[in-house]
């Protein structure tokens, strides 16, 4: 699996620094450049990923290549997010994802799920179908062809604590949390705070330093 890695929280290398009038400042830079490298490390991965499969199989196996970063991708962005504990009826209760449509990233997203944990609660991902109501779950997959959908399905979740995320175009634009895009050999992630703030799922600022965001100004 892929994995986008970060820095544990309030790492730093070495130790501290000398208590003298420069430190501030130098504490500054330090977090600018660590915020730098994050972004470069993060776009490097996925690049790497991406142009690895082009190079190995050509244009099917390249698109199953993608497919599997966009899943690697919004497993391990699950792991940078938080929901309300009212979320979950209780404290075994799994974190449940649900896909709406079919296709490759759709079964890959099955197979990247496998085996996973978030805060001590299996991952389950189950199958959704536009004339559902909805349920009690906490992620929303919504694939790129069922686009025509998520006007309808976004009114039905205003105000739900569930993270929606999508390969669509214009996803986030029009309401939706994190967009995933394949753009040169990269997968850029766009995210829209403004909506995941109504709805009470918080998006770490790691992952914000290292998408575009719209809705709100950087952390």
């Amino acid at each position: 699996m892929t994995s986008f890695l970060f820095p544990a929280k309030g790492a730093a290398p070495g130790g501290s620094p000398p208590a003298n009038t420069r430190s501030a400042p130098s504490r500054s830079r330090s977090q600018r450049e660590h915020a730098a490298k994050l972004k470069r490390l993060f776009q490097t991965l996925v690049s790497g990923a991406l142009l690895m499969a082009s190079i190995r199989a050509g244009p099917p196996a390249a698109e199953n290549s993608v497919s599997e970063v966009k899943a690697a991708g919004l497993i391990k962005l699950i792991s940078f997010v938080d929901w309300p504990a009212d979320s979950f009826a209780t404290a075994e209760a799994p974190l449940v994802i649900r896909v709406l449509g079919t296709g490759p990233t759709s079964a890959c997203i099955d197979s990247s799920a496998i085996g996973e944990i978030w805060r001590g609660r299996p991952i389950v991902v189950q199958r959704f179908r536009p004339e559902e109501p909805i349920g009690d779950y906490h992620v929303l997959f919504v694939t790129a062809a069922e686009q025509e959908n998520w006007p309808r399905i976004r009114e039905q979740l205003s105000g739900r604590s569930i993270l929606t995320v999508s390969d669509a175009d214009q996803f986030a634009a029009s309401g939706g949390m994190i967009q995933l895009t394949p753009r040169r050999n990269r997968l850029h992630l766009l995210v829209n705070v403004a909506v995941a703030r109504q709805c009470r799922v918080t998006i770490s600022s790691k992952i914000l330093r290292v998408a575009h965001v719209i809705g709100d100004e950087r952390p």
